[in-house]
Order: structure tokens, then sequence, then C-alpha cells
């Protein structure tokens, strides 16, 4: 870099400039230009970057500097720096929120209108961070208070609006891998039965109800795995169905051929025939029963997972004589009392369950009753009765 001529002006307020022919140029303004009357009207050389004076040299030495005010400089453009890639970033994180909360638009998910820690509600958490829905739907329990009268305020996951929902809560599983867990499910039943297990599917023909009357803030309920957090069938609820299902058409009828449900459940477990045998086996039984001992159960029936993510809608039952439900047995159902709206929640039709079955006992398969293994007795409970509430009005049922 070349080193040009001209004569310092230093002002009375010590702010300098070289003047080199009819051009007038600043110089930097950390070179300390004190006493004025050293530095004005002297000679100098100096050195140009685009035009712009980046050094100056009196005698052949480099004019001091104000180390103080080149630190303050530095400091200014570090903070300007700063400010500058805090705003793009911002920028950043906003654009990215809005694209991961695309698919939760709708959501109404707001901590702040939850019931949680006052450092957790400031943490401002968005809907799509929260990726267990069993944590965003009872943990996070939207809380919707009445300003006219407080003893009505109430938690809803759902309130409907003329055209749309004013508020609800959308499912999120975050990067659950369902194919993975179900996988996972049929190793672990080789690992333990290894052949003396079935392994099949069955999805939901229209909407599943599955928890309806478990403990919630809510008025209902929904069965959530309390790790993954999404919808599943637990295996003690599999078992009762299929058991309850062999009962009603097994096992129904007396010696007389009349139906007798109240004593089905007793002939299932004491009646001196192979169907009787094959269900205490397979479900277990007290010691007085036909098989002469307290047995256990021998098939295991595993928690049924979606095989891909389920999604939950919302349901709606309208009870129309709430004073006649609730009251003291006095009040009679009548037209005028107002019907109250009760949201639900469902798993949503052609939704595939994976089930599986096994046994320690090699013979497993050879208990029959009324001609059918477990295996279809199962298949045939979940297609022909349903599983879950509501089954009675069409709710739960499955096919292949």
């Amino acid at each position: 870099m070349s080193r040009e001529i001209g004569k310092l002006k230093v002002s009375n307020k010590l702010s300098g400039t070289i003047k080199s022919g009819r051009t007038v140029l600043s110089i930097p303004k950390e070179y300390e230009l004190a006493p004025r009357e050293r530095f004005n009207g002297v000679e100098c050389e100096y050195e140009l970057d685009g035009g712009t004076v980046v050094k100056v040299f009196v005698d052949g030495t480099e004019l001091p500097k104000d180390t103080a005010a080149a630190e303050r400089k530095a400091v200014r453009i570090k903070e300007r720096e700063l400010q500058e890639e805090q705003e793009r970033q911002a920028k950043e994180n906003e654009k990215k929120f809005k694209s991961l909360n695309a698919p939760f638009k709708n959501d109404s998910f707001d901590i702040k209108k939850t019931f949680c820690p006052k450092d957790t509600a400031e943490l401002d958490i968005q809907p799509f961070q929260v990726e267990n829905f069993a944590l965003k739907l009872n943990r996070f329990a939207r809380f919707v208070e009445n300003e006219r009268d407080y003893s009505k305020s109430n938690f809803e996951f759902f309130k409907s609006g003329k055209k749309e929902p004013e508020h609800q809560i959308i499912d999120n599983y975050g990067d659950t891998d369902f194919k993975a867990l179900t996988e996972r499910n049929e190793r672990n039943a080789k690992i333990l039965f290894g052949d003396n297990r079935e392994v099949f599917t069955k999805s939901t023909s229209g909407r599943l109800i599955t928890g309806l009357g478990g403990a919630s803030v809510y008025e209902t309920d929904i069965t959530l795995h309390h790790i993954y957090g999404f919808p599943y069938l637990p295996g003690s609820g599999i078992k009762g169905v299929v058991r309850s299902w062999i009962i009603q058409n097994v096992f129904a009828e007396n010696e007389d051929g009349e139906t007798d449900l109240g004593n089905a459940e007793k002939r299932a477990l004491n009646t001196d025939t192979n169907n009787s045998k094959a269900f205490c086996e397979i479900f277990g039984c007290p010691k007085d029963s036909v098989l002469k001992k307290e047995n256990q159960g021998k098939v295991q029936f595993f928690d049924a997972y979606p095989t891909e993510a389920p999604k939950v809608v919302p349901d709606l039952m309208n009870p129309h004589y709430g004073p006649y439900y609730n009251g003291d047995g006095k009040t009679p159902p009548a037209d005028y009392h107002n019907p109250i709206p009760i949201f639900f929640l469902t798993v949503d039709k052609k939704t595939e369950f994976q089930f599986i079955l096994g046994s320690k006992d090699s013979e497993w398969k050879d208990w029959i009753i009324a001609g059918k293994t477990i295996e279809n007795w199962l298949k045939d409970a979940l297609q022909n009765h349903g599983i879950g509430a509501k089954t009675a009005v069409g709710y739960g049922y499955m096919s292949e």
C-alpha cells in the first residue's frame, strides 16, 4: 500500500483532516491529536484503503492512538453486530416457528391458560414443542374461566363455534416411530414365546372410544400411553372383551336351553365340558372350578399399539334429561330440560392396531372353545362385538 503526502489540519475540537491539493480527507478518530499545536499544519504521509484514510505518519512515525477510543469503537461495533445477529436469529426463529406450527394452526394450546408452575408458563412453549399428547392434554389442561360466574369455570379440550371450533387441542406425537415400536413388540413376543405366538392387525371400521370413564379433570377421558402419549388398547381390556364375548356366545344358555346371562360365567368355570376346561386354561380359574385346582391364565394378551400415528378427533354426546339423570330420582324426564353437550375424544376410523397373543404352553392352540381358537375368538369379538365404550351404538368395531 503506497503512501501519499499531505498536510494535517487539526480543529479546536481535536478532529483532524488531511489536505492534499484540493482534496480534504478525514483521518481515523482513534488518533490522539493533542496538543493541537504539535500537529496542526504539519506535513504528513498517509495510506488509503478504498478512498478512506487508514494510517497517518509524521516524520516516518504513525500518529499516536487513543486506545480507549479504539476500544470503545470496537465495543460499539461488536454490540451492533450482536444486535444485528439477534434480529436475524429472531426473524429465522419466527419463520421456523410458523412452519413448525403450521400443522397446529387450529390448535388452541396456550400454556398461559393452563395450571402449571409459574416458571414453566414463562417458557412460552409452542404447540409443536409438546411432543407428547398425554402431557399436552392432561398436564397442560386448558382452563376456561367464566368471568360472570367463577363456579362455572372448567377445563375444556374442545369448544365448538358457529363455523369452526372456538378452541381445541390437537394431537402431537413428535417423531415417534410407530413401526419401530410394533416391531419391537413382535420381537419381545418371539423372545418370550418363540413360535407359540400370533400377530395380526385390525383397523377401526368407525371411531373408537378407549378409557371414556377414566379419572380426568375433564368430564370424559381417553386412554393414552403413559410414555409415548398416543391412544392404545391395554392388554387387560382386550382380554376382558374376548372373555366376555365367549361367555355370552358359548355359556349363555342354561341346562333348559334358556338364556341366563346371570349365571353364564359360573357355567364357563364349572361345566364339565372341553369348552369349560379350555376356557379355564386360557383365562384362569379358582380352585373350585372344573379343573379342580386354582389355575393362572396361560395366554398372554399384549397391549395393542397403532401401527401409524392415530388421529384423535372430538365427538359429542348430548343428554337431554340432565336433571333426571343427575337428580335425586324425583325429577322426571321432560322436554323442557335443556340438553347439555358433552364432548369426548375418539380414535378416528381406519386406524390400524397390532394385536399380539401367545403362551409358554405349546398346546395352547389346541384349547378349542366351540370350534374356535382363542385367536379366532379375539378376531370375532373385535369384528362383531367391538372394543371400548359405546359399542352398542357402533363405536369400536374393527375389520381386517
